[in-house]
């Protein structure tokens, strides 16, 4: 029979194994409170902290458990992830290394330890990490991914490209979860005179409208350009040019010679940081929606568009969104109006605090990406966090501040306030991982200069 510990035990990890976290942790604290000694009872309750992404209480349980038995490797690694997912990435890599000076051969802890680099920014000892691993396990997605996007991030984009197509392969979803097999035969860049070619819209809106820019590049090499992406892009990439026809991917695939991840275009055209193609602007606003807005974004003070929060569904959204209230010294600054442009959940944070009187909400008016264009067009400049609509800032061509995470995402490089994909964005990057005030102090004081200079605005801060 089994004790009343063992049984509380045995019932927390199968409400963990099941995903009714709430449950497992009660569970398993009932069997600490009952044994507090026992090491695997606080791994198994940080186990069930860290499935709830509450790290820092995780990292907490693991520490106990080891100050029990601290020759655990699984611990020590699981101490690792925990603190790397709470920003203490450093301390993470360190915990990792003794997890393999325990057991060398232990390719979970290898594989966290090459992450934990990658996120760190580690970048060349990422790439070690990586290359050894894959000489270890070919194919492991872990080490695939992270020498994939620490040789983007480093900006060897020909090499970095070629390790990227590993997503459409057994390593995918790690990659990208949600991302689809792509449709077949590939192209591989080659000329197709009176070939039909479909530009297959793969992942997220803001990667279409980055890689849109290469129509110009390939429709030369084509007799016939379509491009295949949802109804929401649809009205935007008529203003691409150079493309025959697009079509909603709510329809059945169109018939073509060849067909390409649009992602995939940066590797078929051979591009290097010096030969991104940055013919900005490459997308318009319609004339006839920037009429039909006009009259909300009527101000005399400076406009400027707020988003602070991405689609909650993307696994490092946490890392790349805010709070607003996280931007308060920014909502505070004088001379400015605020208009937001934030949708979903998020948006309902700009009708509470002391500065909900200062934003006008636009989205209701943003039925599509050609709405929030013409919106971007009305504007003096956007504030924004990574999301698809800085994307489209810098594709117009109009000045966007962005707010990027100290381990951002790839093409935003490692280090600097520019990015050569797109001239009119300016990079304000956070010098502690979650430190979105100081990132706000910084905004708030540009944008207090910006306001007391004599308009039109004609470009961002540098």
């Amino acid at each position: 029979m089994l004790s009343d510990v063992d049984a509380c035990h045995r019932m927390g990890l199968v409400h963990l194994q099941e995903g009714r976290l709430e449950a497992a942790m009660a569970s398993l604290a009932r069997a600490l409170a009952l044994a507090p000694a026992r090491s695997d009872l606080h791994a198994a309750l940080g186990r069930a902290f860290y499935a709830g992404k509450r790290f820092a209480e995780a990292a907490i349980c693991f520490r106990r458990a080891l100050a029990r038995r601290a020759d655990d490797p699984e611990t020590l690694t699981n101490l690792g992830r925990a603190l790397r997912e709470d920003g203490n990435f450093d301390e993470a890599v360190g915990w990792h290394v003794r997890a393999l000076a325990l057991r060398p051969d232990f390719i979970e802890a290898r594989a966290h330890l090459t992450f934990t680099l990658y996120a760190a920014c580690r970048l060349d000892e990422a790439i070690a990490a990586a290359t050894s691993l894959l000489a270890r396990v070919p194919g492991h997605p872990v080490a695939t991914f992270c020498l994939a996007f620490a040789l983007l991030k480093s900006g060897d984009l020909p090499a970095g490209s070629a390790v990227y197509e590993a997503r459409f392969g057994p390593a995918g979803k790690f990659f990208a979860p949600q991302a689809k097999s792509p449709p077949r035969p590939l192209w591989d860049g080659r000329a197709l005179p009176g070939g039909t070619l479909v530009l297959w819209h793969e992942q997220g809106f803001g990667d279409t409208i980055q890689f849109v820019r290469y129509a110009k590049l390939v429709r030369p090499l084509i007799g016939r350009l379509i491009l295949y992406c949802p109804p929401a892009l649809i009205h935007l990439m008529t203003t691409a040019g150079d493309i025959d026809e697009i079509v909603s991917d709510t329809a059945p695939l169109p018939p073509a010679d060849f067909y390409v991840p649009i992602m995939s275009l940066m590797r078929a055209q051979k591009t290097t940081l010096a030969t991104i193609p940055v013919p900005i602007p490459y997308l318009h606003a319609d004339p006839a929606r920037i009429k039909a807005l006009s009259p909300l974004l009527a101000s005399p003070l400076l406009k400027v568009g707020l988003v602070w929060a991405g689609n909650q569904s993307y696994l490092g959204d946490h890392r790349r969104s805010t709070p607003l209230s996280a931007l308060a010294p920014l909502l505070a600054v004088e001379g400015v109006r605020f208009f937001s442009l934030q949708l979903g959940g998020a948006s309902a944070e700009q009708r509470q605090g002391e500065w909900s009187g200062r934003i006008t909400d636009l989205a209701p008016h943003l039925k599509d990406f050609a709405d929030t264009a013409a919106a971007l067009t009305g504007l003096d400049l956007l504030i924004t966090v990574d999301t698809a609509v800085l994307h489209l800032a810098g594709a117009l061509g109009r000045p966007a501040w962005a707010m990027i995470p100290g381990n951002g995402d790839w093409r935003w490089g490692l280090s600097g306030t520019t990015t050569p994909w797109y001239p009119g964005v300016t990079l304000y990057r956070q010098d502690r991982i979650y430190d979105w005030h100081e990132v706000a102090r910084r905004l708030a004081t540009d944008l207090h200069t910006l306001a007391r200079r004599p308009r039109p605005l004609t470009r961002p801060l540098r």
